[in-house]
């Protein structure tokens, strides 16, 4: 299971591995191309964002915006339907050094906190061979409300299974537990809103 923490620590307890990272492109002419298209996707989301809570309403999460002290730019939304049925995607970037993109496929939400997982769909680390492409991954946030009185909203960091098709220790999907405490962390900017299903 790796678990992104703050860099550029390394721990290894078990099968949980801090990511680190050695390597930059910020000289690379790829760089802008590579961050244009996940900042577009934020962009839009934050604007998705902004719409209120309309009667019939599933069960939702979004976000974006930066946390870590702003060493990390996240975008997100999830859906749960009626039919149980849960889509959504997202991308997590850590500027120069890792970008990830992911489906969701799972969605628990109580009260104002959400529980997401789902499957790495695409994974690139700069300067490395690591690729975590098929892995599992889990996360949570908490919605603090809306105004500027309301406290930050907060987030997890990203859990995922070192190797694609898991089998032993693997990271759970939404409706379990992670074999550690992982505190959400206050993120820097932005909105995290969690929604109940609405009547």
């Amino acid at each position: 299971m790796q678990f992104n923490n703050p860099l550029p620590k390394t721990m290894k307890t078990k099968n949980i591995i801090t990511l680190h990272l050695k390597h930059s492109i910020s000289r690379s002419p790829w760089r802008g191309g590579l961050l244009l298209s996940p900042l577009v996707l934020l962009a839009v989301m934050v604007l998705c964002l902004a719409t209120p809570a309309l009667a019939g309403q599933p069960v939702s999460a979004t976000g974006a915006g930066f946390f870590d002290n702003e060493q990390r730019v996240f975008a997100f939304t999830a859906t749960r339907h009626k039919d149980d049925s849960v889509f959504g995607q997202g991308v997590l970037i850590l500027p120069n050094l890792v970008i990830f993109h992911y489906t969701v496929n799972c969605l628990k939400v109580v009260g104002n906190v959400a529980t997401l997982s789902g499957v790495i769909t695409n994974y690139k680390e700069f300067g490395s061979d690591f690729d975590a492409t098929g892995s599992n991954f889990w996360f949570r946030v908490v919605d603090s409300g809306e105004g500027r009185k309301a406290p930050k909203d907060q987030m997890t960091f990203f859990w995922f299974d070192e190797t694609p098709n898991c089998t032993v220790d693997c990271v759970p999907d939404c409706n379990g537990e992670l074999p550690e405490a992982l505190p959400p962390i206050s993120i820097d900017s932005g909105n995290i809103q969690v929604r109940q299903q609405t009547q």
